[in-house]
């Protein structure tokens, strides 16, 4: 959580799994992934909750060498929002 505000650190807590430990393990995660689905013809949809995890998942996808399609998707916990 480099350069979050004293203000983000005192909500948000220490970091509990390092930016370069998530990085390390990305690449090994997406061939899980693919090994999983097998050898289908379908299209793979990758559906990122909230937009701050399309950065995870763009980062994801480019170790995933099969057809896909990215949709977004936000939800919210409040009434009208």
């Amino acid at each position: 959580m480099s350069g979050e505000s004293p203000a983000a650190r005192a909500t948000l807590g220490s970091v509990v799994v390092s930016a370069d430990a998530i990085a390390a393990r990305i690449p090994a995660l997406a061939r899980e992934i693919v090994a999983w689905m097998g050898e289908g013809d379908d299209d793979v949809v990758i559906v990122p909750v909230m937009t701050g995890a399309f950065i995870f998942a763009a980062d994801l996808v480019r170790h995933m060498p099969v057809r896909m399609r990215i949709t977004l998707a936000t939800v919210s916990s409040y009434p009208g929002d």
